[in-house]
């Protein structure tokens, strides 16, 4: 693992930076970094293009998709 993905990882496990938040198939919360969505999904991407514009911390809907899967693309190993 890079150490930029160490990094975001560390700061990732005591919510730090935290600025988007996923709720999962189970009814769970969990806080990511938008940035690695960004960069990780077409998906996210799309849902946080104009979260930019605002100053509220998003929370995005994923329950549709697999938790291995969403935990995956925000580094989570929650």
């Amino acid at each position: 693992m890079s150490d930029i993905a160490m990094k975001f990882r560390s700061a990732l496990d005591v919510e730090e930076y935290c600025d988007v938040e996923l709720k999962l198939k189970s009814g769970s919360i969990l806080k990511c970094h938008s940035v690695v969505l960004l960069m990780n999904s077409d998906f996210f991407r799309g849902r946080l293009q104009s979260r930019w514009i605002t100053n509220e911390i998003p929370t995005i809907d994923c329950s549709m998709f697999p938790e291995d899967i969403v935990k995956y693309l925000s580094l989570s190993d929650e």
